[in-house]
């Protein structure tokens, strides 16, 4: 009788972000991936803390699945299993208090051996008895400290400093053997050190935290019966967004006398969070999720279980962009390109209802600047002028979608382009749109008074690059368009407008073989 034990971290952010420190966030990450995944031929040291790896090897055990920060061990008995429960998390918890760590175990006994889902109903097992060991869980308090030694700003004492140094330079050396793959062939440079984004006294410093998260994921591992099978789809989707971000990095053009800096935060799964130069982050997000298509296309037709398991012709992400500035805390900004992301993600539920099945998923974008730490409400969304409702945003923007407003949707790269147009005219200056940035929300009345009196060229010259990006669908002298149906004036410019000064670097086309299918 064997026995399958779930191995799976809970609450992983908040154990990575904790920490103010980007060293100690990729350190902290690491962690996590030393306790709860095969390492493979990469094994740690075991006198800086526990691994999963150095743990079976003492037992009989196998891994029959690892990946996104979790694994699948099954034992040739229940003493054995129980043995590795007891000791393994006793350990853990004496090295990383501050952790959570879940270990769930089923007997394969309970699931008869002819059932062709026999696998496929062990690990929904596994994952629901975690599921129900993190309900129970309760506030707790943990004393890391007798108040009698010097602590570090962690609370931790100061003695673990030097074990502290030890265990990141083996971090290190692990991240950095990924990372030199990653940026081969590209003009980029990693870096696990904030500062060096820093810019020159008249530059801003500002960063760009980016989030992609794949679409329809759930639904293909729901596809997979075997463990076998669903260890293949893990390496499959690991290896297919590393190209994916690889290529994307490498499109990037050369600029000379330009540091290009690049910080995989976590890259796993269908899981991405790097940093990269503000100037740099909305459109290497687009042309990340571009390549997920490309490259899940070429191997779908190569790989039989990926193509077996994505629906449509390829695989689509959305992507959350949250540019801050060098010194915002890291924690807040990474929150904030997911929040992004997930909004991106709620976006493809709203297409309108008149686009066929047969489309491809959609893959959608949005970001946002935030200057301060304190963040306002979203006031915008509840200005309202007389009886009409005032829509400030055209975000999320659609990256698959060639046509600047198609389906009540409106595409990236048609507005990238709109707004690069806006900003190489030398007949629209720049106070024209700090200006059309302040109007917006004096209300419409006062928006259009603003076009149809104003004495310059900018205006005019601003609605023929509005009105042939929309085809005629926007009003021609005022940049919205208004919906009689619902009462509805949208304003087309204010995110444009606001992304501007990052959008500084050249962008890198997307490519055209994807608007075929």
């Amino acid at each position: 009788m064997s026995v399958y034990a779930f191995i799976d971290v809970s609450q992983k952010q908040e154990f990575i972000y904790r920490q103010n420190q980007l060293k100690n966030n990729l350190l902290n990450s690491y962690t996590i991936k030393k306790l709860t995944e095969d390492m493979g031929q990469h094994q740690a040291d075991t006198e800086l803390g526990p691994s999963l790896n150095d743990y079976l090897a003492r037992t009989e055990a196998e891994f029959v699945y690892s990946g996104g920060g979790n694994s699948i061990v099954r034992f040739p008995n229940r003493e054995q299993a129980t043995q590795f429960v007891n000791n393994y998390s006793l350990d853990v918890l004496k090295t990383y208090p501050e952790l959570e760590l879940y270990i769930s175990t089923v007997d394969d006994a309970e699931f008869a051996a002819d059932d062709v889902e026999r696998e496929k109903k062990i690990r929904k097992s596994l994952i629901e008895k975690a599921d129900r060991m993190k309900d129970r869980r309760k506030a707790k308090f943990r004393r890391w400290s007798y108040g009698i030694e010097q602590i570090d700003e962690t609370g931790r004492a100061e003695c673990e400093a030097t074990k502290q140094e030890a265990h990141w330079q083996e971090a290190k050396a692990y991240l950095y053997s990924k990372w030199g793959m990653l940026i081969e062939q590209s003009c980029f440079e990693t870096t696990d050190e904030l500062q060096k984004y820093r810019t020159d006294e008249q530059s801003k410093s500002y960063i760009g935290v980016i989030a992609i998260d794949g679409n329809q994921m759930g639904k293909m591992v729901k596809q997979i019966k075997t463990f076998k099978e669903l260890g293949e789809l893990s390496s499959a989707i690991e290896e297919l967004y590393f190209q994916a971000v690889r290529e994307a990095l490498r499109a990037t053009p050369y600029e000379e006398k330009r540091n290009r800096f690049v910080t995989p935060v976590v890259m796993s799964g269908d899981d991405i969070c790097l940093i990269v130069r503000a100037e740099s982050a909305v459109q290497l997000a687009a042309n990340i999720v571009d390549q997920i298509q490309t490259v899940s296309k070429r191997m779908k037709q190569t790989n039989p279980l990926l193509n077996d398991v994505i629906p449509a012709s390829y695989l689509t992400a959305c992507a959350g962009v949250a540019i801050v500035k060098v010194t915002y805390p890291f924690y807040d900004a990474v929150k904030a390109a997911e929040r992004l992301c997930l909004q991106a993600k709620e976006q493809i539920y709203k297409v309108e209802e008149g686009t066929s099945s047969e489309e491809e998923p959609a893959s959608f974008i949005d970001w946002e600047i935030i200057h301060g730490q304190a963040q306002a409400d979203r006031y915008d969304r509840f200005v309202k002028h007389r009886n009409e409702r005032e829509i400030f945003h055209i975000r999320p923007l659609r990256i698959d979608q060639m046509g600047a407003f198609q389906n009540g949707v409106y595409g990236y790269y048609p507005m990238i382009a709109l707004a690069k147009a806006i900003s190489e005219d030398c007949q629209i200056s720049s106070s024209l749109m700090e200006d059309l940035k302040k109007l917006t929300y004096k209300g419409k009345e006062e928006y259009e008074n603003y076009f149809h009196t104003s004495q310059t060229k900018g205006p005019k010259r601003l609605m023929e690059l509005v009105s042939h990006c929309f085809e005629g669908r926007s009003r021609k002298d005022v940049p919205i368009i208004e919906s009689e149906e619902n009462r509805s004036t949208t304003y087309l410019l204010n995110d444009l407008l606001i992304v501007l000064p990052f959008l500084g670097e050249k962008e890198v086309h997307k490519n055209d073989q994807l608007a075929d299918g």
